[in-house]
């Protein structure tokens, strides 16, 4: 994408390119088959997502290390996904630990005058459907 003069037009150029390539990604998407335990009995009511969440956490705790999901993990993945954001939108290099800690899409958004995004629910099974409607995978109800 050629970077126009004028910031505004670029941030707001880049809030459009994610979002087709977000789009694009979410279309193309392919859930890998789960790696599940021996004991695992696939004929029983439990959630198979469940099941290996709590089988690693007891295989954890057993070997006294940290969770593979653990508050840790997840705190660097944010950090190295905010650092993405900040530098797409405004085209340098973000070192980490970044020093300004407010949400860079936020920041570009207001920069761009597109203001704050619209609230989305929040109970999952609500906040998945309005988004499942929005990216076009369930038509919209009428």
């Amino acid at each position: 994408m050629k970077r126009p003069r004028d910031r505004r037009a670029h941030l707001a150029a880049v809030a459009r390119e994610s979002e087709r390539a977000l789009r694009d990604l979410i279309r193309r998407w392919q859930a890998l088959p789960p790696i599940l335990p021996e004991h695992f009995d696939p004929d029983s009511r439990v959630d198979q997502g469940d099941y290996w969440f709590v089988e690693e956490y007891v295989q954890a705790l057993d070997e006294g290390r940290d969770h593979e999901c653990s508050g840790g993990a997840a705190r660097h993945v944010i950090e190295i996904m905010m650092g993405i954001f900040e530098s797409a939108a405004y085209g340098v290099r973000v070192e980490l630990p970044q020093k300004r800690r407010e949400h860079p899409l936020l920041r570009f958004r207001a920069e761009a005058g597109l203001g704050v995004p619209e609230e989305k629910p929040r109970p999952y099974g609500e906040w998945l459907n309005v988004e499942d409607r929005r990216l076009g995978r369930i038509p919209e109800e009428r």
